[in-house]
């Protein structure tokens, strides 16, 4: 999915611990093309993922770029953004709010999700692909992301297909909680996905 070589560029949106886009620059042999961002500013990343600033690295020293403090839903404000990606890729989007209304909570996924899809279809190139990948089951199954890509981009963004997260394929990347990692609360190792 990701095998796009030359000028294509990749956007990877909410990057926790960047672990998945250090992944990717390795399994590509090249960062080359390759933007990583995440919502979270300096000060924040630091906190919750303590491995991220040498995920970073890693990413910036094989030729790729990461930006911090970029909103998913508002991606198409970057003048740069515009046009400008053949994939874009959310890996498990989440707001990590903690709302416990399940209806309120799944809501507001929904609104996330919505917002994502139609600022991501503005800074997709004419061939460009989003890529989002979701746990299985509740909540996941109630947000309704197919449905809310058509709708948000009025039929420009629709299902091309289904595949399983293949973790095995994306070596040293490490699943990150939106409220970032916690020793008492997280699992290692990708065991959530």
């Amino acid at each position: 999915l990701y095998e796009v070589q030359g000028a294509h560029r990749v956007l990877l949106v909410g990057e926790g611990n960047f672990s998945f886009a250090r992944a990717l620059c390795e399994v590509r042999g090249s960062g080359e093309g390759i933007y990583a961002t995440s919502f979270d500013g300096e000060a924040t990343l630091k906190r919750k993922y303590p491995d991220a600033l040498e995920m970073r690295g890693k990413v910036e020293e094989m030729g790729g770029t990461t930006l911090l403090n970029v909103d998913a839903t508002k991606l198409h404000k970057v003048r740069e953004f515009r046009d400008a990606f053949r994939i874009i890729s959310w890996n498990f989007p989440h707001l990590g709010a903690g709302e416990k209304d399940v209806e309120k909570n799944n809501e507001q996924h929904r609104k996330l999700l919505s917002s994502f899809f139609a600022s991501a279809l503005r800074c997709l190139d004419d061939q460009g692909l989003v890529h989002v990948a979701m746990k299985q089951g509740e909540p996941y199954k109630s947000w309704k992301i197919v449905q809310l890509a058509k709708a948000a981009t009025d039929g420009a963004l629709h299902l091309q297909g289904v595949l399983p997260f293949s973790l095995g394929a994306w070596p040293g990347y490490a699943h990150r909680r939106t409220r970032g990692f916690h020793e008492r609360f997280s699992k290692q190792d990708s065991e959530e996905l």
